[in-house]
């Protein structure tokens, strides 16, 4: 099973979306973008399970996982931060992945 890490402020910035409106029936899903070199980047959306998923707990969170990107997702920590710039930092430090280039 893939490890996936998301601090306490991601965590509660997801639930708020999850208790909105537009999130009846879904569940969070972590996904690669796209790969390019020896990295990867991210991407967090609402999606409906499927059949190809796996399924993690993260902090109470059902997130979804893609079985065919699990090699990139394995690792991938999830952040919410309000500085320098409020929002979303996803990366993935076991594939030396620690930004933005």
């Amino acid at each position: 099973m893939a490890e996936v890490t998301f601090n306490k402020l991601a965590i509660r910035k997801m639930q708020e979306v999850l208790n909105g409106p537009e999130a009846a029936g879904q569940m969070v899903r972590l996904m690669v973008d796209h790969v390019h070199g020896d990295h990867a980047h991210y991407g967090i959306t609402l999606s409906k399970k499927t059949a190809n998923d796996e399924v993690v707990d993260v902090g109470g969170i059902e997130v979804l996982l893609d079985r065919k990107q699990l090699d990139w997702l394995d690792g991938v920590e999830v952040k919410y931060l309000l500085y320098p710039k409020e929002g979303w930092k996803i990366t993935n430090p076991k594939k030396s992945n620690y930004g933005d280039h």
